[in-house]
């Protein structure tokens, strides 16, 4: 499964996280967060994040505040989880 990653139209957080997973080398699909599929698809994965972005991934579902630092960089063990 290719990583999905929720944003909104206006968030910093959300080109982060896409900048970092570009350098990376990880493909990964973007969806838009208020549609009502991308609301459905976080329900099913008991996901009812407040603020975006959300990052799917085949097993796990991250929330803003686990995908980044204190300071602002994506943790390093989610990029390691999804290089190729």
């Amino acid at each position: 499964m290719i990583p999905i990653v929720y944003t909104l139209d206006v968030c910093p957080n959300c080109e982060r996280l896409k900048t970092a997973l570009t350098e990376a080398g990880i493909e990964f699909e973007e969806r838009d967060m208020q549609t009502r599929d991308s609301l459905v698809d976080l329900r099913c994965r008991a996901c009812f994040a407040q603020e975006a972005p959300v990052l799917m991934t085949e097993k796990n579902v991250y929330e803003s505040r686990e995908i980044f630092t204190p300071d602002g960089c994506v943790y390093p063990g989610i990029l390691a989880a999804l290089r190729p």
